[in-house]
């Protein structure tokens, strides 16, 4: 759909016309119009277009995300310092405020003000967009309630199955699948409404999983949506792109406060939304073709995530426990566990999810032949780092290089402060009750025997041996 500029005549004529819309139509108009934020749009876009929505996400993000730290802070939405978690300060937990607010606003104004006639998805298409806006919504606002109050787990599962019924009940639905023998479609039928809910909760949850050092979630979803983009515009997937790069901008405006040291973390409603909200592109793409590579790309952009839920998974099944209890046996614990500092480990994640990003990239467009050379290569990287970092099994000691333990200072306990600001006062008590109660009886004895002889030897009178 090409664009054009309207005249004053024309916008007037348009806005007198809107005097006579009842409440009803008026609402109806612009809800879809506003429903452009979740699919983008279809139709011709100026390349320029893509800066003006990643501009926006990245302005609105900016702003937005130092009033979500204020709000954290008042409602006492944050995340303190324990033994599973990595910051050694309180933090608030609700960045996911912002990052919603800015790739909502971001394609919403682009889906105001760029088009006539609303936004579409393809002529043909039969999605609900209101639906799966309500869809994104629910999804945001289950993460919400568990930032603002941890909920039980089982609840958190129901409302992201609600999401994700609400998406597949609106189109976006899995209904057929590439046998990879002959290229024919396989059609689910009923079962794809079961398979879509499925796909779309795990996807919401990768997300979730791997946000554990400051800056690696929002950093591992903009290199993913930003190969997205580049594929997406190469394959005329405009609406996957407008979303895509609105989303970049977002996520990179919030990594100006969530990077190492993080003032701020996205949360359940961050992770979640985001991790909702990449599924559901890799599902826009496979709606239009059954071809499986459509399906396989998107998650390869998202190896990481997704490979570090799948082997949580299989290493909470083999040690008995619940696969839904949280743990400190992922990827980026492990590389702490070796030795690299958070920085670097997160550096090295977003090292392997842009070369997934390049893999990814590859696949798109070649023959068989070439496809099963890169894939080929993509399971042996991904096995190699599964059977290096032995991610399958829970955390050993053995597995890692020991770190030298530090001497204890038998002289007392050490009281001498970190940095001003991650210094909690209660570590004085604690290290004050690590001394050993025999050692501080025997050096009372030693200093009263030493202060005995000192007198004694005060009191007696000095004579030369000569």
């Amino acid at each position: 759909m090409q664009t054009r500029c309207k005249s004053g005549r024309e916008q007037g004529s348009k806005r007198a016309d809107f005097r006579y819309l009842s409440f009803d139509e008026y609402f109806n108009s612009h809800l879809a119009d506003l429903s452009i934020f979740l699919i983008g749009i279809g139709g011709f876009v100026e390349p320029y277009w893509y800066v003006i929505a990643f501009a926006i996400a990245l302005l609105v993000t900016l702003l937005a995300t130092p009033l979500t730290i204020r709000l954290a802070n008042r409602f006492n939405a944050i995340d303190y310092p324990d033994g599973r978690r990595i910051n050694e300060i309180p933090v608030p937990r609700l960045g996911g405020i912002a990052i919603f607010l800015g790739a909502t606003i971001s394609l919403g104004l682009i889906g105001l003000f760029l088009f006539d006639d609303g936004p579409r998805l393809d002529p043909d298409s039969t999605i609900d967009y209101r639906g799966v806006a309500v869809a994104l919504f629910v999804i945001f606002v289950v993460g919400l309630v568990d930032d603002f109050r941890t909920t039980r787990v089982r609840y958190k599962l129901l409302g992201q199955i609600i999401a994700a019924l609400i998406a597949s009940l609106s189109g976006v639905l899995l209904s057929s699948i590439t046998n990879p023998f002959d290229g024919t479609p396989i059609y689910l039928g009923f079962f794809a409404y079961p398979v879509t809910i499925i796909y779309l909760v795990a996807f919401a949850n990768i997300i979730n999983l791997i946000d554990g050092l400051d800056g690696l979630a929002a950093g591992i979803v903009t290199i993913s949506v930003i190969a997205l983009f580049v594929i997406a515009v190469g394959n005329d997937y405009l609406n996957v792109a407008m979303v895509s790069i609105a989303v970049a901008g977002a996520c990179l405006g919030f990594l100006k406060y969530n990077f190492n040291p993080a003032k701020i973390f996205m949360g359940d409603s961050g992770a979640l939304y985001l991790g909702f909200l990449m599924g559901l592109l890799s599902l826009f793409g496979a709606i239009r073709t059954p071809a499986i590579i459509t399906l396989l790309v998107p998650i390869v952009i998202a190896g990481i995530p997704v490979l570090d839920t799948l082997t949580a998974i299989i290493r909470r099944i083999r040690t008995g426990t619940s696969i839904v209890e949280a743990d400190t046996s992922h990827i980026h614990h492990r590389l702490l566990n070796i030795g690299y500092g958070q920085k670097t480990t997160v550096y090295i994640l977003y090292v392997f999810t842009g070369i997934l990003a390049i893999f990814a990239l590859l696949l798109v467009g070649r023959g068989d032949l070439i496809r099963m050379l890169i894939l080929g290569v993509l399971v042996i990287m991904i096995a190699a780092l599964v059977f290096g970092l032995k991610l399958t099994e829970p955390i050993l000691k053995h597995h890692f290089v020991k770190r030298p333990r530090r001497r204890r200072n038998w002289r007392g306990p050490s009281f001498k402060l970190p940095k001003t600001g991650k210094y909690d006062y209660s570590q004085i008590e604690a290290e004050s009750s690590d001394v050993d109660e025999k050692l501080a009886a025997a050096l009372t004895d030693a200093l009263e025997s030493a202060d005995t002889t000192e007198g004694a030897r005060k009191d007696t009178p000095r004579t030369d041996a000569d």
